[in-house]
């Protein structure tokens, strides 16, 4: 079983048909839809009324209103400004999960540890569709430190960590996945086009490392590597941000050598 096998959630056929023998049928398709709001609301700036999530779901409004209404009651989501966020439950859940999961607490372990690394950002992620996830952020106290959130989620080929694991995907999957891939740019520097994309992730795949040279976000450096499994699949990926004027050449190489080494250790785990 893989890093993302083992720590994401997984749909089990013989465990939602237990689910479903040992209690009502109609109440997992209501788990469903309460999951489906909760990552709405997670992937929205703004909160969303009931009328949004309705249309943006499909869902019948008297079910969504009877959704929220339980939601509320377990303090998952909060009302706000005519709308619904979620609220601290969510923070519980994320915590736990930090907790429990063996590899972010290897991440922050071996971060710590990587003294070119002290003071800076340092994230973990794993690709989720045609975007990274983060599963765990270290954060940097420096003063011009930009810092990501656990849970975020950005477009992968934007990122130092998603070109790093997209490099190191095998040749026969990494075609499968640059044709479905949407280019949506972040920054002017933004990768447009596959063959530009695919030309980086070659000289990542050469030099062990990918860089986000300011294609998520202006003025912003990151590097990163791909966590490997025992078959030197990607299963997971790390990556340093750093404020780009900050950065030197010799500063820059220190930090290349640092984040593939924190990859290295994450491998071995």
């Amino acid at each position: 079983m893989n890093f993302k096998q083992k720590f994401n959630i997984v749909n089990d056929v013989q465990y939602e048909e237990q689910i479903i023998m040992n209690d009502s049928a109609s109440k997992a398709p209501a788990v469903g839809r309460a999951f489906a709001i909760l990552d709405l609301l997670s992937n929205s700036a703004a909160p969303l009324g009931i009328s949004d999530i309705v249309r943006q779901l499909g869902l019948a409004k008297s079910t969504t209103h009877g959704l929220i209404h339980t939601l509320l009651t377990e303090g998952a989501i909060r009302q706000e400004g005519g709308g619904y966020r979620l609220d601290a439950r969510a923070l519980a859940w994320a915590r736990g999960f930090s907790l429990q999961n063996d590899k972010v607490a290897s991440f922050l372990r071996l971060t710590a540890s990587e003294p070119e690394l002290d003071g800076e950002t340092a994230m973990l992620s794993v690709l989720d569709g045609d975007h990274v996830l983060y599963l765990a952020t270290r954060p940097g106290n420096k003063p011009l430190a930009v810092n990501f959130k656990a849970g975020g989620r950005i477009p992968l080929h934007c990122t130092a960590s998603g070109k790093a694991m997209l490099a190191c995907t095998p040749d026969s999957g990494l075609a499968s996945r640059l044709e479905s891939l949407a280019l949506t740019p972040m920054t002017p520097r933004s990768l447009s086009s596959k063959t530009a994309l695919l030309d980086n992730l070659r000289h990542a795949r050469a030099q062990g490392y990918a860089e986000d040279d300011e294609e998520a976000a202006q003025g912003l450096l990151c590097i990163g590597a791909a966590v490997l499994d025992a078959d030197g699949q990607p299963q997971a990926g790390v990556a340093v941000s750093v404020v780009k004027a900050t950065v030197d050449a010799p500063r820059r190489q220190a930090l290349q050598q640092a984040i593939m080494r924190l990859a290295s250790k994450l491998s071995a785990q």
